[in-house]
Protein backbone atom coordinates (compact mmCIF):
# COMPACT_ATOMS: atom_id res chain seq x y z
CA UNK A 1 0.00 0.00 0.00
CA UNK A 2 2.81 2.40 0.93
CA UNK A 3 4.76 1.46 -2.18
CA UNK A 4 1.72 2.02 -4.38
CA UNK A 5 1.14 5.45 -2.85
CA UNK A 6 4.76 6.48 -3.46
CA UNK A 7 4.65 5.23 -7.02
CA UNK A 8 1.49 7.26 -7.69
CA UNK A 9 3.54 10.36 -6.84
CA UNK A 10 6.48 9.22 -8.92
CA UNK A 11 8.63 8.36 -5.91
CA UNK A 12 10.37 4.93 -6.00
CA UNK A 13 10.41 3.06 -2.70
CA UNK A 14 14.14 2.57 -3.11
CA UNK A 15 14.56 6.29 -2.33
CA UNK A 16 12.94 5.86 1.09
CA UNK A 17 15.41 6.44 3.93
CA UNK A 18 13.13 6.52 6.99
CA UNK A 19 9.73 5.42 8.22
CA UNK A 20 8.01 6.64 11.39
CA UNK A 21 4.59 5.88 12.84
CA UNK A 22 2.90 4.29 15.86
CA UNK A 23 3.72 0.88 17.30
CA UNK A 24 0.51 -1.03 16.63
CA UNK A 25 1.11 -4.58 15.44
CA UNK A 26 -0.15 -3.94 11.90
CA UNK A 27 2.36 -1.11 11.52
CA UNK A 28 5.38 -2.09 13.61
CA UNK A 29 4.95 -5.72 14.60
CA UNK A 30 7.43 -8.46 13.79
CA UNK A 31 6.66 -10.15 10.48
CA UNK A 32 3.76 -9.02 8.29
CA UNK A 33 3.56 -5.39 9.38
CA UNK A 34 4.10 -2.31 7.24
CA UNK A 35 7.58 -1.74 8.67
CA UNK A 36 8.77 -5.23 7.69
CA UNK A 37 7.25 -5.02 4.21
CA UNK A 38 9.03 -1.73 3.50
CA UNK A 39 12.33 -3.03 4.87
CA UNK A 40 12.08 -6.03 2.54
CA UNK A 41 12.10 -3.74 -0.46
CA UNK A 42 14.28 -1.02 0.98
CA UNK A 43 16.63 -2.05 3.83
CA UNK A 44 17.87 1.55 4.13
CA UNK A 45 14.46 2.78 5.35
CA UNK A 46 15.24 3.04 9.05
CA UNK A 47 12.19 2.72 11.28
CA UNK A 48 11.69 5.23 14.11
CA UNK A 49 8.74 4.52 16.45
CA UNK A 50 6.49 7.23 17.87
CA UNK A 51 7.85 7.97 21.35
CA UNK A 52 4.54 8.99 22.92
CA UNK A 53 2.69 6.00 21.53
CA UNK A 54 5.46 3.70 22.73
CA UNK A 55 5.20 5.13 26.23
CA UNK A 56 1.43 4.75 26.24
CA UNK A 57 1.66 1.13 25.11
CA UNK A 58 3.95 0.39 28.05
CA UNK A 59 1.35 1.87 30.36
CA UNK A 60 -1.47 -0.13 28.79
CA UNK A 61 0.52 -3.35 29.15
CA UNK A 62 1.37 -2.61 32.79
CA UNK A 63 -2.27 -1.87 33.66
CA UNK A 64 -3.22 -5.33 32.41
CA UNK A 65 -0.21 -7.38 33.51
CA UNK A 66 -1.60 -8.59 36.88
CA UNK A 67 -5.05 -9.16 38.36
CA UNK A 68 -4.58 -6.50 41.07
CA UNK A 69 -3.93 -3.82 38.45
CA UNK A 70 -6.96 -4.87 36.40
CA UNK A 71 -9.15 -4.87 39.53
CA UNK A 72 -7.84 -1.46 40.62
CA UNK A 73 -8.49 0.35 37.35
CA UNK A 74 -11.70 -1.57 36.80
CA UNK A 75 -13.02 -0.39 40.18
CA UNK A 76 -12.03 3.20 39.43
CA UNK A 77 -13.92 3.05 36.15
CA UNK A 78 -16.95 1.57 37.93
CA UNK A 79 -16.95 4.37 40.52
CA UNK A 80 -16.62 6.97 37.75
CA UNK A 81 -19.53 5.43 35.84
CA UNK A 82 -21.70 5.39 38.96
CA UNK A 83 -21.23 9.10 39.67
CA UNK A 84 -21.23 10.33 36.07
CA UNK A 85 -24.59 8.64 35.44
CA UNK A 86 -26.54 11.78 36.42
CA UNK A 87 -25.95 15.40 37.59
CA UNK A 88 -27.47 14.53 40.96
CA UNK A 89 -24.94 11.76 41.59
CA UNK A 90 -22.10 13.99 40.40
CA UNK A 91 -23.18 16.69 42.82
CA UNK A 92 -22.99 14.18 45.68
CA UNK A 93 -19.42 13.38 44.67
CA UNK A 94 -18.38 17.05 44.51
CA UNK A 95 -19.96 17.80 47.89
CA UNK A 96 -17.83 15.16 49.59
CA UNK A 97 -14.57 15.37 47.63
CA UNK A 98 -14.42 18.80 46.00
CA UNK A 99 -12.93 17.22 42.90
CA UNK A 100 -13.96 15.32 39.81
CA UNK A 101 -13.26 11.73 38.88
CA UNK A 102 -11.85 10.79 35.50
CA UNK A 103 -12.56 7.82 33.32
CA UNK A 104 -9.46 6.00 32.22
CA UNK A 105 -8.45 5.75 28.58
CA UNK A 106 -6.80 2.56 27.43
CA UNK A 107 -4.14 4.41 25.42
CA UNK A 108 -3.07 7.48 27.43
CA UNK A 109 -0.94 7.54 30.59
CA UNK A 110 -2.09 11.09 31.35
CA UNK A 111 -5.62 9.77 31.78
CA UNK A 112 -4.24 7.16 34.14
CA UNK A 113 -2.64 9.66 36.50
CA UNK A 114 -5.74 11.85 36.52
CA UNK A 115 -7.79 8.79 37.46
CA UNK A 116 -5.45 7.80 40.29
CA UNK A 117 -5.09 11.25 41.89
CA UNK A 118 -8.61 11.40 43.44
CA UNK A 119 -8.21 7.88 44.84
CA UNK A 120 -4.84 8.79 46.31
CA UNK A 121 -6.00 12.09 47.85
CA UNK A 122 -9.77 11.84 48.46
CA UNK A 123 -10.47 8.23 49.38
CA UNK A 124 -12.56 9.10 52.53
CA UNK A 125 -14.78 11.47 50.52
CA UNK A 126 -15.26 8.90 47.76
CA UNK A 127 -16.29 6.35 50.37
CA UNK A 128 -18.87 8.67 51.98
CA UNK A 129 -20.19 9.72 48.57
CA UNK A 130 -20.77 6.08 47.65
CA UNK A 131 -22.58 5.51 50.94
CA UNK A 132 -24.87 8.43 50.07
CA UNK A 133 -25.60 6.88 46.69
CA UNK A 134 -27.08 3.85 48.44
CA UNK A 135 -29.75 6.14 49.91
CA UNK A 136 -31.03 6.95 46.43
CA UNK A 137 -33.75 4.97 44.70
CA UNK A 138 -31.51 2.61 42.75
CA UNK A 139 -32.06 -0.65 40.91
CA UNK A 140 -30.33 -3.87 41.90
CA UNK A 141 -27.40 -3.53 39.46
CA UNK A 142 -26.03 -0.14 40.66
CA UNK A 143 -26.54 -1.19 44.28
CA UNK A 144 -24.44 -4.28 43.68
CA UNK A 145 -21.76 -2.21 41.94
CA UNK A 146 -21.70 0.31 44.81
CA UNK A 147 -21.36 -2.41 47.44
CA UNK A 148 -18.53 -4.04 45.52
CA UNK A 149 -16.73 -0.73 45.01
CA UNK A 150 -17.21 0.22 48.67
CA UNK A 151 -15.68 -3.05 49.79
CA UNK A 152 -12.64 -2.41 47.61
CA UNK A 153 -12.00 1.28 48.38
CA UNK A 154 -12.09 0.54 52.13
CA UNK A 155 -9.44 -2.17 51.83
CA UNK A 156 -5.70 -1.88 52.38
CA UNK A 157 -4.99 -3.29 48.92
CA UNK A 158 -6.69 -0.23 47.41
CA UNK A 159 -4.51 2.08 49.53
CA UNK A 160 -1.19 0.40 48.73
CA UNK A 161 -1.96 0.01 45.01
CA UNK A 162 -2.97 3.70 44.86
CA UNK A 163 0.35 4.68 46.42
CA UNK A 164 2.32 2.56 43.95
CA UNK A 165 0.43 3.64 40.83
CA UNK A 166 0.60 7.30 41.80
CA UNK A 167 4.38 7.12 42.18
CA UNK A 168 4.68 5.32 38.84
CA UNK A 169 2.30 7.50 36.84
CA UNK A 170 3.33 10.99 38.01
CA UNK A 171 6.94 10.88 36.69
CA UNK A 172 5.79 8.96 33.62
CA UNK A 173 3.21 11.62 32.82
CA UNK A 174 5.86 14.33 33.24
CA UNK A 175 8.25 12.69 30.78
CA UNK A 176 5.38 11.97 28.43
CA UNK A 177 4.59 15.69 28.24
CA UNK A 178 8.26 16.54 27.68
CA UNK A 179 8.63 14.27 24.67
CA UNK A 180 5.35 15.60 23.22
CA UNK A 181 6.79 19.12 23.03
CA UNK A 182 7.04 20.48 19.49
CA UNK A 183 10.78 21.08 19.77
CA UNK A 184 11.56 17.64 21.24
CA UNK A 185 14.07 15.75 19.10
CA UNK A 186 15.05 12.08 19.16
CA UNK A 187 17.96 12.62 21.55
CA UNK A 188 15.58 14.44 23.92
CA UNK A 189 13.20 11.48 23.80
CA UNK A 190 15.96 9.00 24.56
CA UNK A 191 17.52 11.00 27.39
CA UNK A 192 14.12 11.50 29.04
CA UNK A 193 13.21 7.84 28.82
CA UNK A 194 16.58 6.96 30.31
CA UNK A 195 15.83 9.37 33.15
CA UNK A 196 12.41 7.78 33.64
CA UNK A 197 13.99 4.33 33.78
CA UNK A 198 16.34 5.53 36.51
CA UNK A 199 13.42 6.89 38.55
CA UNK A 200 11.40 3.70 38.13
CA UNK A 201 14.40 1.56 39.09
CA UNK A 202 14.88 3.63 42.25
CA UNK A 203 11.18 3.23 42.95
CA UNK A 204 11.48 -0.54 42.58
CA UNK A 205 14.11 -0.55 45.31
CA UNK A 206 11.85 1.28 47.78
CA UNK A 207 9.06 -1.18 48.51
CA UNK A 208 9.57 -0.74 52.27
CA UNK A 209 9.08 3.04 52.04
CA UNK A 210 5.83 2.73 50.06
CA UNK A 211 4.52 -0.01 52.32
CA UNK A 212 5.09 2.16 55.40
CA UNK A 213 3.51 5.15 53.65
CA UNK A 214 0.44 3.07 52.80
CA UNK A 215 0.23 1.86 56.41
CA UNK A 216 0.24 5.45 57.64
CA UNK A 217 -2.50 6.42 55.17
CA UNK A 218 -4.56 3.37 56.16
CA UNK A 219 -4.17 4.21 59.83
CA UNK A 220 -5.48 7.74 59.24
CA UNK A 221 -8.46 6.29 57.36
CA UNK A 222 -9.16 3.61 60.00
CA UNK A 223 -8.49 0.89 57.43
CA UNK A 224 -7.07 -2.35 58.77
CA UNK A 225 -3.61 -3.14 57.43
CA UNK A 226 -4.01 -6.59 55.97
CA UNK A 227 -4.13 -8.44 52.70
CA UNK A 228 -6.89 -10.95 53.21
CA UNK A 229 -7.26 -13.86 50.86
CA UNK A 230 -9.96 -16.48 50.93
CA UNK A 231 -10.92 -17.01 54.57
CA UNK A 232 -8.93 -14.09 55.91
CA UNK A 233 -5.46 -15.62 55.81
CA UNK A 234 -2.35 -13.77 54.77
CA UNK A 235 -1.45 -14.59 51.16
CA UNK A 236 2.07 -15.95 51.26
CA UNK A 237 2.21 -16.17 55.05
CA UNK A 238 4.06 -19.10 56.51
CA UNK A 239 1.80 -21.90 57.72
CA UNK A 240 2.37 -23.77 60.92
CA UNK A 241 2.63 -27.49 60.47
CA UNK A 242 0.15 -29.33 62.69
CA UNK A 243 0.78 -32.72 64.18
CA UNK A 244 -1.80 -35.16 65.54
CA UNK A 245 -1.09 -34.21 69.15
CA UNK A 246 -1.26 -30.41 68.72
CA UNK A 247 -4.67 -30.21 70.35
CA UNK A 248 -6.39 -26.91 69.56
CA UNK A 249 -3.46 -25.48 67.60
CA UNK A 250 -4.54 -24.08 64.24
CA UNK A 251 -2.90 -24.96 60.97
CA UNK A 252 -2.93 -21.40 59.69
CA UNK A 253 -1.99 -18.12 61.30
CA UNK A 254 -4.60 -15.38 61.23
CA UNK A 255 -3.53 -12.24 59.37
CA UNK A 256 -3.89 -9.81 62.26
CA UNK A 257 -2.05 -12.13 64.68
CA UNK A 258 0.71 -12.69 62.14
CA UNK A 259 1.10 -8.95 61.59
CA UNK A 260 1.43 -8.37 65.33
CA UNK A 261 4.29 -10.84 65.51
CA UNK A 262 5.91 -10.14 62.17
CA UNK A 263 4.82 -7.59 59.56
CA UNK A 264 6.85 -9.14 56.75
CA UNK A 265 4.46 -11.77 55.29
CA UNK A 266 1.93 -9.29 53.88
CA UNK A 267 4.64 -6.98 52.60
CA UNK A 268 6.61 -9.89 51.16
CA UNK A 269 3.54 -11.27 49.42
CA UNK A 270 2.63 -7.86 47.97
CA UNK A 271 6.20 -7.39 46.76
CA UNK A 272 6.43 -10.73 44.99
CA UNK A 273 2.87 -10.95 43.66
CA UNK A 274 2.16 -7.32 42.77
CA UNK A 275 4.86 -4.69 43.23
CA UNK A 276 7.87 -6.27 41.50
CA UNK A 277 5.75 -7.75 38.71
CA UNK A 278 4.25 -4.35 37.99
CA UNK A 279 7.53 -2.41 38.07
CA UNK A 280 9.39 -5.06 36.08
CA UNK A 281 6.67 -4.96 33.43
CA UNK A 282 6.95 -1.17 33.08
CA UNK A 283 10.76 -1.11 33.15
CA UNK A 284 11.08 -4.07 30.78
CA UNK A 285 8.53 -2.64 28.37
CA UNK A 286 10.25 0.74 28.23
CA UNK A 287 13.67 -0.87 27.77
CA UNK A 288 12.55 -3.10 24.90
CA UNK A 289 10.27 -0.65 23.09
CA UNK A 290 12.76 2.24 23.16
CA UNK A 291 15.72 0.13 22.04
CA UNK A 292 15.17 1.14 18.40
CA UNK A 293 15.11 4.85 19.28
CA UNK A 294 18.31 4.44 21.31
CA UNK A 295 20.09 2.75 18.40
CA UNK A 296 19.08 5.50 15.98
CA UNK A 297 20.19 8.17 18.44
CA UNK A 298 23.58 6.52 18.85
CA UNK A 299 24.09 6.12 15.10
CA UNK A 300 23.22 9.72 14.23
CA UNK A 301 24.28 11.56 17.37
CA UNK A 302 27.28 13.02 15.53
CA UNK A 303 24.83 15.38 13.79
CA UNK A 304 24.02 17.27 16.99
CA UNK A 305 27.10 16.75 19.13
Amino acid sequence: MVADTLQEHGIPLSDCRAQAYDNWANMAGKDNDAKAKILEQCPAAIFSPCGCHTLNLCGTDAAECILEAITYFGTMQTVYNLFSFSPKRWEILLNHTGCSLHGRSGTRWSDGVESVKPFAAHLPGIKIAQEDLVELNLTAKPRTEINGALSYVTSFICVIVSVVWYKVLVPTDFYNKVIQARDATLDVDVSNIEGLLVELTDLRNNLKTMWNEAKLVASNLDIEVNLCCGRGKVPGAKRKRRFHDDGDATADTDLSEQNEADESPGEEYFGKSVFYLLLDNVIGGLTVRFKTAQNISENFSFLWR
